[in-house]
């Protein structure tokens, strides 16, 4: 059988312990000796002013400047020789130490700072040494004695060094840590623990973090170290460990082949003894039968037979001399039976005949001469009777020594099993005092331990010679009946069970009721007294094979029931014959003294046939016999004829009972010979023609029989099908398909594949010997032609065929004389070209049934592949990849069911366990990137095939397609990543041939990770990313290197883009599962180490044109990357690599930094402020270091820092969300650079010489001499941080221009400092109005408006307010500030000329009513350092603008329009059609909601409430301050006022009331220790579409000299106006504007009046004027107009004022009138309306009608009193 890869070889490589891929950081030598050879040439760790004291003897430490990398750098001196003594602080270093120039700390510092001393010399690589604080304690005295120095020592060394910034510990890095270590390394101490030993820190006191944060600041040269030697000194090597894979459909779950369950559980089953209970005891032997029964006690296996007696009671019986008496018996048993089966026993002995008679002495105890009175009576030896009946459940799962309890056998054992089977019943049985003691052994191994049961025999006693001469015990093979489906014999066996089951002789006059049988075998009906064949197999007592098998009489009952026990088995003679039959004798045995010499009495003959019909064997089953009394010679015809319908009455036999069939029985046949099925073909035939006849009737066959005799089947099918004619062939082949359809079918449902045909070709096919041309030739060119044909039968059990044909081809590779196993000679082009041929017609198949079967398709193509797999190890390889590219290039993957179909067959093709062999044929290298994927094509062949067909996936299917692309790439690698070989291989090598696929992701950026929500690829993003991780883990650098230069500017631009999206899909976010949490920091560990590693590959290999190009853009790329890094959550140990690296490349890239446009030193300069604000003290120390040197580069490079503090300012503004409001980080490390820069400044000031300044704070004096003078004025170029210091200058100008440098930075620092506590401040107080949004949006807005002279801070104060509204779900005002930005943004870049177009301001105010009259400050465009953040980009410009236009879509407001107005101006100015098409469409579908809400009715509008507060407890910002505010169309009146009263009630506000809001409040009589809010509804004045709203109107009523504001009548109804004039227009950014004036206003009652009028009529023209009106609404506003009871209604205003309009003002008079006649007018189109809404409803005509009748009325008085006006 061929072997293959199968899932489960893949699991159990997959949990061999991986091998350690990289050195723990911990004491690795050879990583240290590195780090120090880079250091050898240019290190300098620390500068030391020494003053001289009077005396010229002592020193005095003024301060210490050690840079964080100082203490890495430290570490070699451990490496190099033993330690000397620290000295102490204060003194000089001791006479003769190597090292002169050290680091000394102020005593007074030193308890603060767990920072080691460190003793570096320039020049000289192995100088350094180290101390612990916990050595300085012990050496110092009285200044250093610190109990929290102890402390923090203590966890550090105890702690896992892993933790991420949360505290977290990151599982790689303690796997890492635990590992053990060599002598050599456990015996020094831990370099990784001295490196960090701070990072369990927790948060310390302010002003330990400020000592610390100083000292670690107090450096004048920064130590750059090599990046390329800090990457990956803790990550792992396998990638997919942390990378959870679903279990689902996409991983490797198919498996080829389906073995049949195997019968795993061996059982062997030995009578060890026979156990009596009783002291006396009769002496009587006892014969045992085992047999097993199943749950529904059916049999299931053949009986067998033993017996332990002593000798002597064997005395008075036959023992044949060749009998054979196997003590123990073997079976075998399949999972489904084993747990049910029951172990039955039979015990019986010689007939003595009443049964309570003589089991007396086995239920009490009786004596021993009663015993012998018993059995002293006469018994019959040559006859047995059932004694007892016992069972027991089988234990198949473990050795065991069982006692089976026995039952009395004078009942129906199927009575007494059933009673066996329940508990309650068995208690009530009576048991016999003995039992039968049996030993059951499961065999784990039986191949093994079969060795101790020799000689074993077989059920039809194969091996019986070598029995009789054995001296081990013989075991036998007990024959297990299967219950289910019918099984291929596999072994000669022909055997014949014969159950009796009852016989019925009541009630006739026959000798006897002692009823016994006699079963024998008859070859002849001449003599029935005749003895039988020698056929029948015998008891223990017997020979093997006997004349005759004797049932146990069964006393005293003539209608007997006989048991399972009663089996006669039967060995079938070859040729079985018509004469051939079973004579069974039946008997009555007489026990009476005088007939003791014949005491068996026959009573009658039963003759069965062997032969049903002329030659049919006797069937499987029950049968029916009758008793013949006499049987003359030559009976047999006539028992014949009986069965045929002859009448008994002329036979000349001596019929009982009228030959009716007294007799039931019951026969099994398992024969590997005789079949019971007449069609089937002859054994021997004639020859091909006669096979031919005889094998078209194969379909009637039954299918039992057909898997019996399958083997032969197919044998004789495969040798016609070699015949050269072509219609003997395809007969074959026809029947072939009949017959392997026919045995699936009979197994339909219990697995995959039937598991019969699976065994058969697995195990039993044998290629036929007399076969010249081999098998799989001619069958593969038959089934070609079948298909061909149109015949597509055979394509639903394609697997057989496929598997036939490998199983052919691997044997005939076997069998091959030479034994070379050459597969190119052996198979040639001929067979590939017979292949191809059938993958040509099973593509063809495939197109047709992926229509109308696609099941049945999915199937043939999984068998397909798993053909072409086996035929990789079989065939050439060159022909075998030949075929698999026909098929998978021919299955089309432009439709989606055939590509489901094709990468299923890919994923079985990808699983072969020889694929890394298979791919990796030779090494691919490329010389240039044109055709790549062509050469790697030709080289990597499954990886060429699985690449291309990705691509197309990618561009040209549906997404779900191209999930299962990439999802079978992803499990590729894994797989890789599983195997054991993979370690110890070059990994480079075995990635190499997936690198196209780093092409293919630049290619398909936009379309792997489009930004669309709906976009199904965004589900597989994650599976994308972590191949383009995988193969950037382990590919070679250098490949790297020389595709970068090869590779477009644009292109690797992109690459970065992704290694951006890899930290951001991957970054660790914290979950509530434990697992999930420890394998997500896992994976963020290992994806920013890979990321790390290519980043800083590509900075090394072209620095250079980095530090040349003057556009930034070979330098904005990388350095995004690494800032991105930093914003990512880390261990700290990690962060400080990445702080070290960071730290290396600012020197060397001043000028992007400081000079260039790019967002470089933005993202670097946010990430490292909010890092500064870490709770970890040495996080936050190392990271106010980085920022230190940040701002002295920055000087150095423009003598100036404006730029790093602008984008401070940024970053404190930024991380104010972040941060909480607390900024004790920040407000800690500003002081700490200001302290540093402050001692600076006094160094200076000193005026030591420089000479003296250099060789003492720079290096030791027995190295300066051999100092350059350029390399003195270098040193102290650094220490000045001035790089025109490096050019030769005069003494007194270098002191007067240090001295100038010195006060200007403390200048500008100090500056920075007061601006940022500025923006802290007022960010603080941001926390004490969280509980406020509107206050909170107010200060957000002061600020950005305070920052008018930095755009870049003004816009990320807007940006965080539009965040915050945003979080509000205050969509409009986040509109407002998002449309402020994108205007702020794209004036300035115009100014600067950097955006495309000039936008006009008329286009902002439509969206915008509150532009501000000068956005551009002109003065700023001259400075260098201003629109340098990222938002100042078109790109950014694009993505603001689609936020807002989204936004007041959400929001309804037709403004939306404009906002894409403006953007599509944009596209238009760039020629980009293809957004404008979008944009359009997008256009489109606004206008078309806008039309459908036109067409029901007028669209949602904001409400607007008049607040105001009143109470010293709200502050100066609130009290007696009225604002108004816009709330969404759903906010009510209450809502609004309950929200305000909840909101202000806090501990300084225990109660605020509500004020009544339609009174005027009078301060006065307020009590101002309370607090008071006012809250009133107020209507938009003058614009028309709510938008720019500036004026509010308030009404309230009120009568003259009358104590109630409201009156009956209508003629003394007055009300006051309130109009409001707001400072500035809604829509705004903030949600509420103050109220700059408020103007009142008294109204007389008509003009009143004629509001009231104006009102209705807008009401109702606005409903009128809908496409379809609502008819409840215009019912509604007719019956308030005309049927008014209560309230005034329109026509009270006629009577009352038109009708006396000489009472009134003409001015007043006619508006009225004017404003009556066109409401009445509306009234009439609205009543003609509603005539056609209750035309059709019977209950509304009444009111129609009432409708009608008052507007008559009423149209009559306005028109009257109009012609009178």
């Amino acid at each position: 059988n061929v072997s293959k890869g199968t899932a489960s070889d893949m699991q159990r490589r997959s949990e061999q312990p991986a091998a350690a891929t990289s050195d723990s950081l911990r004491g690795s030598d050879r990583y240290w000796e590195q780090y120090t050879e880079m250091f050898g040439e240019t290190t300098t760790a620390s500068v030391l002013d020494h003053k001289e004291g009077k005396n010229g003897g002592g020193t005095e430490p003024l301060f210490t400047l050690p840079s964080f990398p100082t203490v890495a750098v430290s570490q070699v001196a451990k490496y190099s020789r033993a330690p000397s003594p620290p000295p102490s602080p204060g003194e000089a270093a001791p006479a003769g130490s190597k090292a002169t120039s050290m680091l000394v700390a102020s005593p007074e510092c030193m308890d603060l700072l767990e920072l080691p001393w460190v003793i570096v010399e320039c020049g000289v690589r192995n100088s350094a040494r180290k101390h612990s604080p916990r050595h300085q304690h012990e050496s110092s005295t009285g200044s250093y004695q610190n109990e929290h120095a102890h402390h923090k020592q203590r966890k550090s060394e105890e702690k896992d060094v892993g933790t991420d910034e949360d505290g977290k510990s990151s599982d790689l890095e303690h796997r890492n840590k635990s590992e053990p270590k060599s002598p050599k390394e456990s015996s020094e101490p831990s370099i990784l623990k001295d490196l960090v030993y701070e990072l369990q820190d927790p948060p310390t006191p302010d002003e330990a973090f400020t000592a610390s944060t100083v000292l670690a600041l107090q450096q004048c040269m920064l130590q750059h170290a090599p990046p390329d030697l800090l990457v990956n000194p803790l990550q792992d090597q396998r990638l997919f460990r942390v990378y959870p894979v679903p279990t689902s459909p996409s991983c490797f779950a198919y498996q080829g082949v389906y073995s049949f369950p195997p019968r795993t559980h061996n059982i062997l089953v030995s009578l060890q003894t026979m156990r009596f209970d009783l002291s006396t005891k009769p002496t009587e032997p006892f014969f045992v039968t085992f047999c097993l029964l199943n749950a529904a006690r059916e049999k299931l296996s053949e009986n067998f037979s033993m017996e332990i007696n002593p000798a002597a009671c064997l005395t008075h019986l036959h023992v044949d001399p060749d009998r054979l008496n196997v003590p123990q018996f073997y079976v075998q048993l399949d999972d489904i039976s084993a747990p049910t089966i029951v172990l039955c026993v039979q015990l019986t002995r010689v007939y003595r005949g009443e049964y309570d008679q003589f089991a007396e002495p086995y239920f009490k105890q009786v004596s021993q001469k009663e015993i012998d009175k018993i059995f002293g009576a006469h018994a019959d030896f040559n006859h047995t009777q059932v004694f007892a009946w016992g069972s027991v459940p089988l234990a198949v799962d473990k050795e065991s020594t069982v006692a089976i309890p026995l039952v009395r056998g004078n009942e129906d054992f199927p009575t007494i099993a059933q009673k066996l089977s329940v508990e309650k019943d068995a208690k009530k049985l009576k048991y016999l005092s003995m039992s039968v003691v049996v030993k059951v052994q499961p065999l784990q191994n039986p191949a093994i331990e079969f060795s101790t049961l020799n000689p074993m025999l077989e059920p039809d006693l194969l091996g019986v010679d070598a029995v009789t001469h054995a001296a081990k015990p013989v075991c036998k093979r007990s024959l297990l009946f299967s219950t289910a489906a019918a099984l291929p014999y596999t072994e000669y066996i022909s055997l014949l069970y014969f159950y009796p089951e009852s016989l019925s002789l009541s009630g006739l006059k026959v000798a006897g009721s002692n009823i016994a049988l006699d079963v024998r075998l008859m070859e002849s009906d001449i003599d029935c007294t005749a003895d039988g064949c020698r056929a029948v197999f015998g008891g223990c007592l017997d020979s093997p094979l006997t004349r005759c098998c004797r049932i146990p009489v069964i006393h005293k009952n003539k209608t007997p029931h006989f048991s399972v026990f009663d089996e006669v088995k039967i060995k079938l003679p070859k040729q079985i014959t018509s004469v051939h039959h079973l004579l069974i004798s039946v008997y009555h045995i007489s026990l009476k003294e005088k007939e003791k010499d014949c005491p068996e009495q026959l009573i009658g003959y039963i003759v069965i046939p062997l032969l049903e019909g002329s030659s049919e064997l006797i069937k499987d089953g029950t049968g029916r016999a009758p008793v013949c009394g006499i049987l003359p010679s030559r009976y047999l015809s006539q028992v014949l004829a009986l069965r045929e319908g002859a009448s008994p009455d002329d036979a000349s036999l001596k019929w009982i009972a009228g030959a009716k069939p007294l007799f039931n029985y019951r026969t099994r046949v398992v024969s590997s010979v005789f079949s019971g099925d007449p069609g089937k073909p002859p054994s021997d035939p004639a020859g091909k023609a006669a096979m031919c006849t005889d094998f078209a009737q194969l379909h009637t066959a039954l299918v039992s029989e057909l898997i019996n005799f399958l083997p032969l089947v197919v044998s004789r099918l495969l040798w016609l099908m070699s015949s050269p004619e072509i219609e003997v062939c395809n007969l074959a082949f026809t029947q072939l398909v009949n017959v392997v359809r026919g045995v699936a079918k009979d197994c339909q449902g219990r697995s995959p594949y039937d598991p019969v045909l699976e065994t058969y070709v697995d195990y039993m096919y044998r290629p036929s010997q007399i076969l010249v041309t081999p098998a799989h030739m001619f069958l593969a060119s038959t089934w070609t032609a079948h298909l061909h044909s149109g015949n597509m039968e055979s394509l639903a059990h394609a697997w057989f065929f496929f598997r036939l044909i490998v199983k052919d081809m691997a044997l005939w590779l076997y069998n091959c004389d030479d034994n070379t196993f050459r597969r190119g000679v052996h198979f040639s082009d001929l067979l590939g070209g017979v292949f191809q041929q059938l993958l040509t017609e099973l593509v063809i198949a495939l197109q047709l049934l992926h229509r109308t079967n696609g099941e049945l398709a999915m199937e043939l193509a999984k068998d397909t592949a798993v053909f072409l797999e086996s035929l990789c190890s079989l065939m050439k390889k060159g022909l075998a990849f030949q075929l698999i590219y026909l098929f998978i290039s021919r299955v089309s993957a432009s439709i989606p069911d055939q590509a489901v179909l094709k990468w299923n067959a890919l994923r079985i093709l990808c699983n072969t366990s020889n694929y890394l062999a298979l791919n990796q044929t030779s090494v691919a290298g490329f010389t240039q990137l044109e055709n790549i994927n062509e050469l790697f094509f030709h080289k990597h062949f499954f990886s060429g095939v699985l690449l291309e067909e990705l691509a197309y996936a990618l561009q040209k299917s549906p997404p779900h397609i191209a999930q299962m692309a990439v999802q079978l790439l992803r499990d590729v690698m894994l797989s890789h990543e599983r195997q054991s070989d993979f370690v110890s291989t070059s990994r480079g090598l075995l990635v190499l041939p997936y690198f196209p696929f780093l092409f293919m992701m630049i290619d398909d950026y936009i379309e792997v990770f489009s930004e669309h929500k709906e976009d199904p690829r965004k589900t597989s993003r994650r599976d994308w990313l972590i191949c383009f991780l995988f193969i950037l883990k382990d590919i070679e650098p250098s490949v790297l290197v020389k595709w970068w230069q090869q590779e477009q500017l644009e292109r690797v631009k992109t690459m970065f883009k992704i290694l951006q999206l890899c930290l951001d899909t991957f970054s660790y976010e914290e979950k509530n599962e434990p697992c999930e949490d420890t394998l997500a920091r896992n994976l963020c560990h290992q994806c920013c180490h890979i990321v790390l590693r290519v980043t800083l590959t590509y900075i090394k290999a072209f620095s250079n044109e980095m530090q040349q190009d003057n556009t930034s853009e070979l330098f904005s790329a990388p350095f995004q990357v690494l800032g991105f890094l930093m914003s990512a959550r880390h261990s700290q140990q990690f962060l400080h690599y990445l702080f070290t690296i960071v730290n290396h490349f600012i020197p060397q890239f001043c000028t992007h930094l400081f000079q260039l446009h790019n967002p470089v030193c933005s993202h670097l300069t946010l990430n490292v402020m909010e890092h500064c604000n870490s709770k970890f003290v040495s996080t936050s120390s190392k990271a106010a270091s980085l920022l230190h040197n940040l701002i002295i580069e920055n000087y150095n490079e423009a003598n100036n820092f404006a730029r790093m503090k602008m984008y401070c300012s940024i970053g404190v503004s930024l991380l104010f969300v972040k941060a909480n409001g607390n900024f004790d980080g920040i407000n800690r490390s500003l002081d700490a650079i200001a302290s540093v820069m402050h001692q600076r400044k006094a160094l200076v000031d000193r005026k030591t010489p420089l000479t003296q300044q250099v060789e003492k704070l720079a290096v030791s004096p027995a190295s300066a001499g051999a100092l350059s003078k350029e390399k003195k004025q270098l040193s102290l170029h650094k220490l000045i941080f001035m790089r025109s210091a490096a050019s030769p200058q005069p003494q007194e100008q270098l002191d007067e221009s240090t001295s100038i440098v010195a006060e200007t930075m403390v200048e500008e620092m100090e500056e920075l400092r007061k601006r940022l506590s500025g923006v802290i401040s007022d960010c603080q107080s941001l926390k004490r109005w969280e509980g406020d949004p509107d206050m909170t949006a107010e200060i957000y807005f002061k600020l950005s408006v305070g920052f008018r002279d930095s755009p870049d801070l003004q816009v990320t104060w807007l940006q965080n307010l539009a965040n915050k509204h945003e979080e509000w779900k205050n969509s409009i005002e986040c509109a407002q500030a998002r449309i402020l930005v994108a205007v702020i943004i794209s004036e300035y870049l115009y100014a600067l000329k950097r955006f495309p177009m000039a936008i006009p301001i008329e286009e902002w105010a439509k969206i915008f009513p509150n532009l501000p009259t000068e956005i551009v400050n002109k003065q700023l465009l001259t400075l260098l350092d201003i629109c340098t953040s990222m938002e100042f980009s078109v790109v950014e410009f694009e993505k603001l603008m689609g936020k807002v236009g989204a936004l007041l879509e959400a929001s309804n407001w037709a403004e939306s329009l404009d906002a894409y107005h403006i953007l599509l101006q944009l596209y238009r100015t760039k020629e980009d059609y293809a957004k404008q098409m979008a944009m359009h469409e997008t256009m489109k579908q606004i206008c078309h909601g806008l039309v459908q809400q036109s067409y029901i009715a007028a669209r949602m509008v904001p409400n607007f409430y008049r607040v105001a507060f009143y109470g010293v407890a709200f502050g100066p910002e609130l009290d007696h301050r009225e604002f108004i505010y816009m709330e969404l169309p759903d906010i009510r009146l209450a809502t609004l006022s309950q929200r305000l009263v909840d909101q202000f009630t806090c501990v300084a506000r225990p109660s605020v009331e509500l004020l009544p809001n339609m009174i005027e409040v009078e301060h006065d009589t307020l009590d101002m220790k309370k607090c008071f809010i006012q809250v009133a509804s107020v209507t938009p004045i003058g614009a028309k579409k709510l938008f720019g709203t500036s004026q509010f109107l308030m009404e309230t009523p009120f009568t003259v000299n009358k104590g109630s504001p409201y009156s009956e009548k209508i003629v003394d109804q007055w009300k006051k106006k309130f109009i409001f004039q707001t400072d500035g227009a809604f829509p705004f950014v903030l949600k509420r504007l103050p109220i700059k004036t408020t103007t009142t206003e008294k109204v007389p009652p008509i003009v009143g009046a004629k509001d009231l009028i104006e009102a209705k009529t807008q009401l109702l023209k606005a409903e009128l004027s809908c496409k379809t009106p609502n008819s409840k609404s215009v019912l509604s506003i007719l019956q308030g107009a005309l049927l008014t009871s209560v309230n005034v209604g329109p026509l009270e205003v006629v009577r009352v004022f038109l009708q006396h309009k000489d009472r009134y003002p003409a001015e007043q008079v006619v508006p009225l009138a004017q404003q009556m006649i066109k409401f009445q007018r509306l009234l009439g189109h609205a009543v003609k309306l509603s005539a056609t809404f209750t035309s059709a409803a019977e209950d509304l005509k009444p009111l129609q009608l009432e409708l009608e009748l008052a507007y008559k009325t009423f149209a009559a008085e306005v028109q009257q009193c109009a012609e009178n006006a």
